[in-house]
């Protein structure tokens, strides 16, 4: 038996916290979810524990507590709310009673046009082990954690690397701190190992958004229309523009040669808040009627 532990301080962003809960439903494959969290929620078995401080001793009660809630001898993936997962992350079974964490984890982050690759650290949100094993690991960091005692993620791990990696979203409120690479990345300098503009899978920056629905609103419509354009051999109909003038957020508009406003129509269904100038003669012309 395997089970999902989703731990959750419910302090996200709402976009990306229905992006990432969506994402994983689908990426589980079926796998029954404990979700832990500070605040009532529907998702999965929900188990509320209240408000809690923010700490390490928090996460770690908050894991213990979906642990528990596990049958005895099942496997156990953790795993956090700002995080995309991909289907070959619960795919790994521990051939052993050893914990293992998979390396194949990347950083993003909305506004930035690319990728970068973790340090190789081991993060509580790529772990995955038998619940025995793990429990116990649990209940003694949490332990340390209460007497103040720093604890790092050590031990006698192993490892695990997918081929498609998943994706850990900076989004300003990360528990975790941000290292030089890390900062160097997050201000916009790319010129350095490990940053990459495509991951196996899940494609371009562009390409990423638009499958987790996770959109970067703040992209430039140079920078929009290249992504999806430049490497694309798609047909491009009239009918797409609804959806890319939606996706790019567009506030006003203008259609030059309205005929019956169909089009007109099908533009304002698809972006509600747009307040579109439609422009066509009063009078008939070359025998077609505005």
């Amino acid at each position: 038996m395997k089970y999902i532990v989703y731990y959750t301080d419910n302090k996200l962003e709402e976009n990306l916290d229905v992006a990432v809960r969506a994402n994983l439903e689908y990426a589980c494959g079926g796998i029954p979810i404990i979700s832990v969290s500070q605040v009532p929620m529907k998702f999965g078995r929900n188990i509320c524990v209240g408000r809690l401080p923010r700490s390490y001793a928090s996460l770690h009660d908050q894991l213990l507590t979906g642990i528990d809630a596990a049958e005895e001898g099942s496997i156990i993936y953790m795993v956090e709310h700002d995080v995309f997962y991909h289907p070959d992350h619960f795919k790994f079974e521990p051939p052993d009673d050893k914990i293992y964490f998979n390396l194949s984890r990347f950083y993003f982050k909305l506004g930035l046009n690319s990728f970068l690759k973790s340090t190789g650290k081991r993060a509580y949100s790529q772990g995955v082990a038998r619940r025995e094993p793990l429990k116990k690991y649990v209940e003694r960091k949490l332990f340390q954690r209460l007497r103040n005692k720093a604890c790092f993620i050590r031990g006698d791990f192993k490892n695990f690397v997918t081929r498609s990696p998943n994706v850990d979203i900076r989004h300003g409120n990360n528990f975790s701190s941000e290292n030089t690479t890390k900062g160097s990345w997050l201000q916009g300098r790319t010129c350095f190992p490990g940053v990459v503009t495509t991951l196996h899978d899940w494609g371009s920056v562009y390409e990423f958004q638009r499958k987790t629905n996770y959109r970067n609103w703040k992209v430039g419509t140079q920078d929009y229309l290249r992504e999806r354009f430049q490497n694309s051999s798609e047909p491009f109909y009239r009918a797409d523009l609804d959806e890319m003038f939606a996706e790019l957020e567009f506030k006003k508009g203008a259609e030059i040669g309205v005929k019956v406003g169909k089009h007109a129509v099908s533009i304002c269904k698809a972006n509600p808040y747009l307040n579109l100038m439609c422009v066509d003669p009063f009078d008939p012309y070359n025998n077609m009627h505005g």
